[in-house]
């Protein structure tokens, strides 16, 4: 989980930085930089938003596949139990 949160961090601040140093260091006028730095941070929210879901998917999926796995491990043993106290 924590490793997520860098990466998905990380990776935001790399975005943000290298779109900013871009967008500023272009000679243009102040109102095309507004709306360049304006189009860069919604499609910077886009792509965050889309690696964060499927992190959140994955996520759930490896939660799911444990809790799956904690459910048959605990009925095999209730079963098991079962069985050695007909005995």
């Amino acid at each position: 989980m924590k490793n997520i949160k860098h990466f998905v961090g990380g990776f935001i601040a790399g975005v943000a930085i290298g779109a900013a140093t871009g967008i500023l260091l272009t000679p243009t006028s102040g109102p095309e930089i507004r709306q360049r730095i304006a189009k860069g941070s919604r499609k910077l929210k886009g792509r965050a938003k889309k690696h964060i879901d499927d992190s959140m998917e994955t996520m759930r999926r490896q939660i799911n596949g444990g809790i799956d796995k904690l459910a048959t491990g605990g009925k095999e043993f209730v079963d098991h139990t079962a069985e050695k106290a007909k005995m």
